[in-house]
């Protein structure tokens, strides 16, 4: 699932992209269904251990999100979206088993970052003119993060409006923890720049 190059945060691996189309298409194509499997089964696992999973639990979640997945691609609006939709899918099978298990779904092994977090305040904000502030500054930060490397607003996205863990993130762009934080520190401080710029 990891992205290779291209402008859109969106766009698939070759390989991935073209088992999507052949399932979205024909949902019963077993070459297609066996090599999609096969690139997401590691992945997926991969990132239910990061969110801190058991090697049991994390199996099991992946053959739920895989079913899923595979009764849901003729649905599928676009391949552009599958790694959202795959992601949601995902979460929500997590989110499911924690609840059946009694753990909070929302209890996070590592906290966002306080300065991903201000915005958020801000915007819960009573005060009409800090809402219109928020607002503002959003609409900013919506046009600066499009500017950025597909790579760095895809972890960014991941790590601020999804509240992935660093390790959470590489499993699921099949890439290393370190390389997530380069391409954080590289977002945030183009956004920093960008904003400090702007004053």
């Amino acid at each position: 699932m990891a992205l290779r190059g291209g402008d859109r945060a969106g766009e698939l691996e070759p390989e991935l992209a073209r088992a999507v189309e052949r399932l979205r298409s024909a949902p019963g194509d077993e070459v297609a269904a066996r090599a999609l499997d096969r690139l997401l089964r590691p992945r997926l696992a991969a990132y239910f251990r990061a969110g801190g999973a058991g090697p049991a639990d994390a199996e099991d979640l992946v053959q739920e999100t895989l079913l899923k997945v595979f009764s849901g691609m003729a649905a599928l609006r676009s391949a552009e979206s599958f790694l959202a939709w795959l992601f949601t899918v995902a979460r929500n099978a997590r989110a499911t088993r924690w609840q059946r298990q009694g753990r909070d779904p929302l209890a996070r092994a590592e906290a966002i970052d306080a300065d991903e977090a201000q915005p958020q305040r801000a915007a819960r904000s009573p005060d009409a003119e800090r809402r219109s502030v928020a607002v503002e500054a959003l609409a900013r930060l919506e046009r600066a993060l499009a500017e950025l490397p597909p790579r760095q607003r895809q972890c960014l996205l991941l790590r601020a409006r999804e509240e992935l863990s660093y390790g959470e993130i590489a499993a699921l762009l099949g890439t290393s923890v370190l390389t997530v934080r380069n391409h954080l520190m590289l977002a945030r401080a183009e956004l920093r720049r960008r904003f400090s710029e702007e004053r």
